[in-house]
Order: structure tokens, then C-alpha cells, then sequence
């Protein structure tokens, strides 16, 4: 045709939920040359309604997180001084008022303890009420606040650093539609660029990036006896950790950077 055409993506994080949105997505998928989800089960959804789908998951920029500073000078900045085994939550507490697993963290941090294991637990991303919710959670199961450190939103940078220096890496997302099916979480990527080991809850959309044994170790969802039988695993296997990081790493580098997403 001599009209101009530009050719239209329109790229979805989560299905639609109101009815404005519900609007949009019925102008908008069955015009579009492409239609980009994030995870095979919301690809799914629009397979009927779409001329092409690609699931493209989510990525990292590399370049953010600071390699070079060793991470004892990292323990400094931060003023992280433990020489406990650091285990750590990074990024928001809540999602659409869904928590997101910390309270059984808090719970499984507390087995941990009562197991005579030098832990430390560090959370960081708010928001500013749950910071304080889940300080009198940990309290209730004698964790104190010089084995906690939990902290409201802080800047990109700030939060790279802090999951450099964690020695575990915890994501621990409970079960339920959003979670299991629809995200695919920066956090799980931004944990694989940390080259730090990680545990996470044995979810669908985790399982489309994440193999357990291979690149993390998987707990039930909702199991917080679980989540700490996986996270002492790696307490006490550290070539174990190392092993997960650094395949990890390899994935996250070769697959799932913003470069990539974007070639």
C-alpha cells in the first residue's frame, strides 16, 4: 500500500483488571502486528486474540551493579558490620496490597536462629508501614533488632549494593494467581546479576526463568519450614551457593539483560 503503516507492539505486564483497561486491550491486541508478555501463561491468554505473540521476560542492566568495590568496603558504606550470614530481601514489600512472602522470611530467619545459626536478616524496600509492621513481626519471633535491619524504599544504586553484599538471596512469593502465573519479577533478575545464591518459592512463572538444583534452590510457597530447610541447605553448602550463583550469572548475562530484550 502507498499509506504509511507503522508497525504496532504492544507489550503487556499483566492482563487487564479494569474496565478501562479491559477497553484498551480490546482496541489495541487485535491491531497489533506484535503483542510482547512477559510470561507463557499471559502469551496464553492473548494467543486467540492476537495476530503474534512473543514472551519476552524481563531483564537487568549489568552496568548498575558495582562489581569492583570489594564487599567488605561495601559492609562499610552500608553500615552492614555483621560477619553473621546475611540473608536478604531487596525491593518493594507489597505489590497491589499482595505482601510478598516476608513474614514467612521472618518466620523461616527465626528457625534458623533457634537452630543455633548466625543469621542476619536484612530487608529493604517498603513501603514505610510495613518497615515498621514486620520490625514488631520479627520481634514476636525473637529475632532483635540487632540481627534485623529493615528499610524503607532507597535508590537503585543504593539497593544493588545491598544485595551485593547479601550471602543469600531470598524471594519468597506466596501462592496465588498473580504470582504464580502473571509476574515476571525485576527481583529475581536483579538477584541473578548480584551473583549471590538464591532461594525462591517454587512457583510457575519463577520456573520459566529459574531451575531448581541448577540456577536456585526452590521452597514450597507459604512453607516457611521449607524456605528455611532450603536457605540452610545453602548455609551449609557453599559450593552449592557458589555453584547456583554462577550459573545463574551466566543465564542472566547471556539471556536476560536489557540489551537482549531489546535486539
Amino acid at each position: 500500500s502507498w499509506l504509511y503503516h507503522p508497525k504496532i507492539v504492544y507489550e503487556v505486564h499483566v492482563l487487564p483488571q479494569n474496565v478501562y483497561e479491559k477497553f484498551l486491550d480490546w482496541i489495541g491486541a487485535p491491531i497489533a502486528d506484535l503483542v510482547i508478555t512477559t510470561t507463557q501463561t499471559v502469551a496464553h491468554d492473548y494467543a486467540n486474540k492476537a495476530r503474534l505473540v512473543q514472551v519476552i521476560p524481563m531483564g537487568i542492566n549489568l552496568e548498575s551493579f558495582d562489581y569492583k568495590t570489594p564487599k567488605n568496603k561495601l559492609h562499610e558504606r552500608l553500615g552492614v558490620l555483621t560477619k553473621k550470614v546475611i540473608i536478604g530481601y531487596g525491593g518493594r514489600f507489597v505489590t497491589n496490597k499482595m505482601e510478598k512472602g516476608i513474614p514467612d522470611l521472618i518466620k523461616a530467619v527465626a528457625i534458623l536462629k533457634k537452630n543455633h545459626k548466625k543469621v542476619f536478616l536484612v530487608c529493604v524496600g517498603g513501603p514505610a508501614e510495613y518497615v515498621n509492621r514486620y520490625k514488631l513481626l520479627a520481634e514476636k519471633n525473637s529475632l532483635t533488632s540487632n540481627e534485623t535491619i529493615f528499610l524503607d524504599h532507597v535508590p537503585p544504586s543504593r539497593l544493588y549494593e545491598y544485595m551485593r553484599i547479601f550471602d543469600i538471596c531470598v524471594m519468597p512469593f506466596p501462592k496465588n494467581p498473580h504470582f504464580a502465573y502473571i509476574m515476571s519479577p525485576l527481583k529475581m533478575f536483579e538477584y541473578m546479576a548480584s551473583k549471590n545464591p538464591i532461594v525462591a518459592t517454587d512457583l510457575p512463572s519463577v520456573k520459566e526463568i529459574l531451575t531448581h538444583g541448577k540456577t536456585a534452590l526452590l521452597a514450597k510457597p507459604g512453607d516457611y519450614r521449607d524456605l528455611a530447610k532450603n536457605i540452610d541447605l545453602l548455609m551449609r553448602n557453599k559450593q552449592l551457593g557458589q555453584k547456583l550463583s554462577k550459573t545463574a550469572f551466566s543465564l542472566v548475562s547471556k539471556t536476560h539483560t536489557w540489551r537482549k530484550r531489546q535486539a
